[in-house]
């Protein structure tokens, strides 16, 4: 049976990321959990969506006894190695732990702090790494 949107947040993807981090998220995307039509339509064909949300009926990766799966780690934590602008995706790991120890709710004020800027307050944007209004570097 598959887990019903209202227990979703548009701002956690299934596989754990924060979607309100992404440049695109509120523009041409309204997230990965979202069942809304949008310009981006990679999420309707994603596997690890369809795997937590439709088989599994799981709110997040994060909830699963085979976290991290093979197909989870090829497509995201081992995924571009090395390259600054995918860090958001090596963390995922540590991230799950975050996420067990401080629920749904608690990890959505984690991430939320987490991609938040210290000097103006305005939002970090993963791939770039930087406040998308003052342009400060994220550390």
């Amino acid at each position: 049976m598959a887990l019903k949107e209202q227990h979703r947040s548009a701002e956690l993807a299934p596989c754990g990321v924060f979607c309100g981090a992404c440049p695109s998220f509120g523009k041409s995307c309204f997230g990965c959990s979202s069942e809304k039509e949008q310009k981006r339509k990679s999420k309707w064909s994603c596997k690890l969506r369809e795997c937590c949300y439709s088989i599994k009926s799981k709110t997040v990766c994060f909830e699963c006894d085979e976290f991290p799966c093979k197909k989870y780690r090829r497509k995201l934590i081992e995924s571009h190695p090395g390259d600054p602008r995918f860090r958001y995706r090596h963390e995922l790991r540590e991230d799950s732990l975050q996420f067990k120890k401080l629920g749904l709710e608690g990890y959505l004020i984690y991430q939320d702090q987490k991609w938040r800027c210290s000097s103006c307050g305005g939002r970090v944007h993963w791939y770039h790494n930087k406040c998308a209004d003052c342009g400060a570097e994220m550390s």
